[in-house]
């Protein structure tokens, strides 16, 4: 069976080649159109962090005398500045960066190097720099229009995306805060065609004929859903702002904001589960993970503990579908369809009338 090494940054693909939708790397298919990933998860992260009882340092000069003083070999100690190379002391995160680098080039109580604390490092680092840079730019090239989704915010209302301080962004026009999401929380991202505007009442007349200018428009819209605990998810749709003089995104600029927020949340993701290991991580958002075993008889029984992890991710994925998993050709019932799950997420309908009217449309096939 192939597997999903989970312990590697990019060794889950977490866009769907088929919808370009972003999924979390623990769900083993895309909630958007069921494209399937393997779904074998090996190995589980290490401890999280490594007994040490001395400070760590925090610069590339500090961390070249630390490295001397702990009587690190002459290969590590070269590994370790040459990763290091590119890295800004100034930027934020580095310092925990090159603390990790330091704590992961000395062994363990179990004689082995101890590599959580730098992949959570580096996934943090490079998740907040994709974040400060080209996720927010992005984000900011437009003001959207908040369709709804967040039960305190019932919309619609113009709205701001961005990133700040580590966190996806989304605000009412007037600041309110809508959504504040961590990147580990991401479950879902798509992005859809959708058409804004109406014709306008007012007409201009040209000698003898009426224009009625219309100010509709097909562009995009993206919905995100993530996790925030206990099970639960919320979820967030916008698109863009009416009228003639908005800034409006196509199809392709909320497609490219999907990748931008997938990879993001990816390395959140990841950084996440090299800080407290993968199953409290899977039970943070709200899988039924079970304990890490023992260590005695972590050789004989870790495959079997790790399938039984497998299958209740994929048991609650099942039971948490975040999407159609059909695509049919009939356009009238993807339509319905369409129709039916922008009611599930504006939170129009319940769970038990969706799936009851999702049934009634399959059956016109």
């Amino acid at each position: 069976m192939e597997t999903i090494v989970v312990t590697e940054l990019h060794a889950v693909p977490t866009i769907c080649p088929t919808c370009g939708s972003y999924f979390h790397r623990y769900l083993d298919q895309c909630p958007s159109c069921s494209w399937p990933r393997a779904a074998a998860y090996m190995p589980l992260m290490t401890d999280p962090l490594p007994s040490i009882d001395e400070p760590l340092p925090r610069t590339k000069s500090e961390l070249g005398s630390w490295l001397a003083s702990h009587d690190v070999s002459p290969e590590l100690n070269a590994n370790a500045t040459s990763e290091l190379s590119i890295i800004d002391d100034r930027e934020p995160l580095a310092d925990r960066l090159i603390s990790a680098v330091a704590a992961k080039s000395i062994k363990g109580p179990n004689g082995e190097y101890n590599t959580a604390p730098y992949s959570a490092a580096v996934g943090r680092f490079f998740a907040h720099k994709l974040g400060r840079t080209k996720l927010r730019e992005m984000a900011e090239k437009l003001t959207y229009r908040y369709q709804g989704g967040v039960p305190d915010f019932p919309g619609p209302t113009d709205s701001v995306l961005t990133y700040a301080d580590g966190y996806l962004l989304l605000r009412t026009s007037r600041g309110e805060v809508i959504a504040r999401i961590a990147p580990e929380r991401v479950l879902f991202a798509t992005s859809f065609v959708e058409q804004t505007g109406t014709s306008s009442l007012i007409g201009l007349s040209f000698g003898h004929v009426i224009y009625f200018p219309d100010d509709s428009f097909i562009g995009g819209a993206l919905r995100v859903i993530w996790s925030i605990g206990g099970g639960a998810t919320n979820t967030f749709v916008v698109g863009n702002r009416e009228g003639w003089t908005t800034r409006k995104g196509e199809p392709g600029f909320y497609f490219g904001l999907v990748q931008l927020i997938g990879s993001w949340a990816n390395m959140g993701a990841y950084a996440r589960q090299a800080e407290i290991g993968l199953p409290p991580y899977a039970r943070e958002l709200g899988f039924d993970a079970p304990d890490p075993i023992p260590e005695a008889s972590a050789q004989s029984g870790r495959t079997a503990e790790l399938q039984r992890l497998v299958s209740d991710i994929d048991r609650l994925r099942a039971q948490r579908r975040l999407a159609d998993e059909t695509s049919p050709e009939t356009g009238g019932v993807i339509a319905a369809l369409t129709t039916l799950n922008e009611l599930l997420t504006r939170q129009m309908i319940t769970d038990d009338e969706y799936q009851a009217k999702r049934a009634e449309i399959l059956r016109r096939l």
